[in-house]
């Protein structure tokens, strides 16, 4: 299953901007139009040495995560937490659609991932305090500079642009970019949207990614329609801010 949250961490090229903001709250200028690269630097923020090779990177990632595994057997499963479709927990409301489910190790990041069983396609969500983020030595955390971050890091205006409702949220907006190109040669194009939203010190991300094949605006409706935040679950707190 962790392999399988590996390969969905890399197609959803846009997600990590969020956790990366926590350790620096201003875009990276340096590489504007590359944001699988600002993905793994974000995953590198939670304990790895960002400036390390990436592939050395994952992979030492996959070895910490089995050996984190094996020690967390009797974890309980967050599937048996989806209720009518839906995930609620961790701060966030997330659907679950017939035939996806969530993956374990995913959640032992913060972050609560679902994906169907080929893996094509993912839904995640996260959620961050952002008193105890910066409290923690993270940059403050604001909204606007996260969604500016976005439309900085990928080369290419959204096919949709707008703020929406979300459950629970205060203010919220809507990124959609169906046909973004692979960033290498041989991989797939992606389709992304996410939803960057506010609800009083809470900041959380949610995204639907999928190879642009597999992209479904049904699934896209069904993330900014149900998504949101969950006011009766507790947000576990952030990772420390990477070492300046």
């Amino acid at each position: 299953m962790h392999t399988r949250w590996r390969r969905g961490l890399i197609l959803t090229a846009a997600v990590g901007l969020f956790l990366a903001a926590c350790g620096d709250a201003e875009p990276q200028e340096d590489e504007p139009g590359d944001p699988e690269t600002s993905t793994e630097e974000s995953e590198g923020s939670q304990g790895e040495d960002p400036s390390g090779d990436a592939s050395g990177e994952e992979e030492l990632d996959e070895e910490a995560l089995e050996d984190l595994l094996a020690g967390q057997e009797d974890l309980s499963d967050p599937n048996e937490d989806v209720v009518d479709g839906v995930y609620r927990g961790n701060g966030v409301v997330l659907p679950v659609p017939q035939g996806w489910s969530i993956d374990p190790a995913a959640m032992m990041q913060g972050v609560v991932a679902a994906f169907p069983e080929d893996g094509s396609q993912q839904l995640t969500a996260r959620a961050i305090d952002t008193e105890l983020a910066e409290a923690g030595g993270a940059q403050p955390i604001e909204l606007q500079t996260l969604v500016d971050t976005v439309r900085q890091q990928i080369a290419q205006d959204a096919a949709i642009d707008e703020e929406v409702d979300l459950g629970g949220a205060d203010r919220a907006f809507r990124l959609s970019y169906p046909d973004l190109p692979g960033q290498q040669e041989g991989q797939p194009d992606t389709g992304i949207t996410l939803v960057l939203a506010e609800s009083g010190e809470l900041v959380g991300e949610f995204v639907y990614s999928a190879a642009s094949a597999a992209y479904d605006e049904e699934i896209v409706s069904l993330l900014v329609e149900e998504a949101g935040f969950d006011p009766d679950s507790e947000v576990p707190a952030p990772a420390p801010a990477p070492a300046p």
